[in-house]
């Protein structure tokens, strides 16, 4: 039997599925990522974080799985200021080939 093909990743799986806005759609999953995070941090179940982050359930359930479309950048970092957490953004020159959008927990 032969050994399919692998293609290494490059970083951004959305670029390398050739999907549009890779580099946005890269953002909003990191920050999806810590509010999932922060929810299990705090023992919060779907019901109780919307609440608290002042959104519908229907709709934190949409953005836990992945539909974000329509949520921005903005709206998500309200978001996880609403569930006790800083975002920052940093502006300064690039310093290799990609640009860079980390999520840091303080601790």
């Amino acid at each position: 039997m032969e050994e399919p093909e692998v293609t290494p990743a490059g970083g951004n799986i959305f670029a390398d599925l050739g999907l549009p806005d890779a580099e946005e759609r890269l953002r909003k999953s990191k920050l999806v990522g810590a509010i999932q995070r922060e929810m299990e941090t705090q023992g919060l179940n779907q019901v109780k974080a919307a609440k608290l982050m002042g959104v519908s359930r229907p709709d934190l359930n949409q953005l836990l799985g992945g539909k974000y479309a329509r949520f921005s950048i903005e709206r998500m970092a309200d978001m996880l200021n609403k569930l006790g957490l800083d975002v920052e953004m940093t502006i300064k020159p690039r310093t290799g080939e990609k640009a860079e959008f980390r999520i840091l927990r303080a601790s």
